[in-house]
């Protein structure tokens, strides 16, 4: 039983590995960084 969820937790990594590179390189971090900063901003007028 601990050999198949081994095994079940390998393909989840192998998995989650394939979908980060995709997503990843579809993010625009610095668009993301921005509105992070124009949050903060408005967060800390208040």
């Amino acid at each position: 039983m601990a050999d198949e969820a081994a095994k079940c937790m390998k393909k989840a990594k192998e998995i989650h590995d394939e979908l980060e590179n995709f997503y990843v390189s579809a993010i625009d971090f610095e668009k993301i960084n921005k509105l992070t900063d124009k949050l903060i901003k408005e967060i800390k007028k208040r």
